[in-house]
């Protein structure tokens, strides 16, 4: 999923004369150096780096809905992702795919040097504004320039981050997960 089959022709335009650089559809743009943006979200502090790349993905999820027709309901997961991923890259926060473990759904990201946290969190302000849905990103793991997040509603979520912080390893968690969502289609406890 990491090659969008939008025309993508024209979506960054670099206005020289007047200083601007801009996506369509978006205010105007800075460019800075990742390095640079990580020390000024570290510094900032959770909260703030939380509400910063939620801004930043509502915008990516509203141009992500725009480019779709306006709504997430006639157009498959796999369709969204793929624009998401599209709206990513634009903004040089890396390359996005996705897997399924059963009815899990996994974010990849792929050569992103962008700032964990506000990474997780434009995906999921991304995700929220264009299906409406509360959703968290949690870390699964970090290996070879990928990272992989788990997509789940908030209770999920701080359980997942229960289970990894208590040592499991995440392909464990997910297995654990699908056996209570089982347990629990089922009428077990």
């Amino acid at each position: 999923m990491t090659d969008a089959p939008y025309d993508l022709t024209g979506a960054v335009t670099f206005d020289l004369a007047a200083g601007r650089v801009s996506v369509k559809g978006s205010q105007a743009r800075v460019l800075v150096p990742v390095e640079q943006l990580g020390a000024l979200c570290d510094a900032a502090g959770e909260d703030a780096t939380r509400s910063f790349g939620l801004a930043i993905g509502e915008s990516m999820g509203r141009r992500a809905i725009d480019a779709l027709g306006g709504s997430t309901e006639s157009v498959s997961v796999e369709a969204f992702v793929e624009r998401l991923a599209a709206e990513l890259a634009l903004v040089g926060l890396g390359a996005l795919g996705m897997e399924r473990w059963g009815r899990a759904m996994l974010l990849s990201v792929t050569s992103s040097a962008a700032h964990d946290g506000m990474l997780r969190a434009a995906l999921e302000g991304a995700i929220a504004t264009a299906t409406g849905r509360t959703v968290r990103c949690v870390r699964l793991m970090e290996a070879d320039s990928t990272r992989r997040y788990l997509v789940a509603n908030p209770t999920t979520a701080a359980r997942v981050d229960q289970e990894l912080a208590a040592g499991k390893g995440w392909g464990e968690v997910l297995v654990a997960l699908h056996g209570a969502s089982l347990a629990g289609s089922r009428g077990e406890a």
